[in-house]
C-alpha cells in the first residue's frame, strides 16, 4: 500500500517494484484484457456435395472505419474458425480422416495479438497463412490451412477496415484405389466463422467513452473440386 507523500523509489523492497510488475503485465496482455464477451457473431457454410480436390470458403468481416476495427482488435476482438465434417453412417477411410484432422484442428482464432507473426497489424492486401494442420499417415499429404488479408497493402499502422479470412481444404492424398469412390470425401462439412467480441465500455484517446463495433460478416459460397 502506498500513502499520501510517500517516495516511491527502485529499491527491491519498494512499491515502484510492484507498479513496475503490473504495468509490465498489461503491457504484455494488453491484446487479452477485454476479450471475455464470448461469440456475438456467427455464420455458417455448409455443403454435403462429395468432393476430391479441395473445398474452400471465404468470410469476411467489415468495420464502418479503420479506427473501430483497430479497436475492435486491441481490445481483444478475434474471429474464430470452425470447421466440421459429419461423415455420415457408412464412411470411407478419406472421409474418416478428414473428419479427425478438422476434430484436431478445433477453434483457430485471428485478432490483434503483436507477438502472433501473422495478426491484424501484419495483415497485407495479399493472403497470409496463420494456421496449417497436416493429417497423418497415410493421408500426410491432406491440408488445413487458414489465411487473413485485408484491404490496404500495409496495415502495420492499423488502416484497414475489412479482414478476409480463407480457409481451404486441400486434398492431395490420392487414393490407390482410385478412381472413385475411394478418393472421395462425402458427408456434411460445415466451416463456421464466429465473432469474439470486446465487451463493456472501453477509453479511447481523448478519454472519450466506446462500446466495439460489431463489424458485418458475410460468407462464400464453399468451393469444391
Amino acid at each position: 500500500m502506498i500513502t499520501a507523500n510517500q517516495v516511491i523509489t527502485d529499491d527491491a523492497g519498494d512499491p515502484y517494484q510492484n507498479w513496475n510488475y503490473w504495468a509490465d503485465l498489461a503491457q504484455n496482455n494488453r491484446f487479452e484484457a477485454n476479450d471475455v464477451g464470448g461469440s456475438v457473431l456467427l455464420i455458417t457454410a455448409d455443403t454435403t456435395t462429395s468432393w476430391s480436390t479441395s473445398a474452400e470458403v471465404t468470410f469476411t468481416a467489415t468495420f464502418t472505419t479503420a479506427d473501430n476495427a483497430r479497436y475492435f482488435f486491441n481490445g481483444g476482438g478475434k474471429l474464430r474458425i470452425t470447421s466440421e465434417l459429419d461423415a455420415g453412417g457408412s464412411p470411407t477411410q478419406q472421409s474418416n480422416a478428414w473428419k479427425e484432422l478438422l476434430a484436431a484442428a478445433q477453434n483457430e482464432e485471428f485478432g490483434g495479438n503483436v507477438f502472433n507473426p501473422v495478426n491484424f497489424y501484419s495483415l497485407t492486401n495479399s493472403y497470409q497463412e496463420y494456421y496449417q494442420r497436416n493429417d497423418s499417415t497415410p493421408y500426410s499429404a491432406n491440408s488445413y490451412k487458414l489465411e487473413a488479408k485485408c484491404d490496404v497493402a500495409n496495415n502495420s499502422l492499423g488502416t484497414a477496415r475489412i479482414v478476409d479470412i480463407r480457409v481451404t481444404l486441400l486434398d492431395s492424398y490420392v487414393d490407390p484405389g482410385a478412381p472413385a469412390p475411394g478418393d472421395l470425401v462425402s458427408g456434411d462439412l460445415d466451416i463456421t466463422c464466429d465473432l469474439v467480441k470486446p465487451t463493456g465500455t472501453t477509453l479511447q484517446p481523448g478519454l472519450t467513452s466506446w462500446v466495439a463495433e460489431t463489424p458485418t460478416l458475410v460468407k462464400s459460397s464453399i468451393t469444391l473440386s
